[in-house]
């Protein structure tokens, strides 16, 4: 799972798009990829295995948590997917 959270992130930055929310990267997963999962998911999925790879924004308000790739998380997607995914 952990791969394909790196891999949505670096093309949404790739794409000059802001940091995704874990139901945005849930979205993406299961209407783009057939992947049934949910936002709290990815969100336990990040907690649990980015080892440096994926940070979060704060939430503020009702603002929702958002994820971005480290620049270790773009190292590591530039080199598996090449840095133009």
């Amino acid at each position: 799972m952990l791969a394909r959270i790196v891999y949505i992130l670096g093309v949404a930055e790739a794409a000059d798009m802001s940091a995704l929310t874990g139901t945005e990267i849930a979205h993406v997963l299961t209407f783009g990829n057939d992947i049934d999962t949910f936002g709290t998911n990815i969100s336990r999925a990040i907690r649990q295995g980015t080892a440096g790879l994926i940070e979060s924004k704060p939430a503020s308000g009702k603002e929702p948590k958002r994820y971005y790739l480290t620049d270790e998380g773009r190292s590591a997607f530039a080199e598996h997917y090449g840095a133009g995914a």
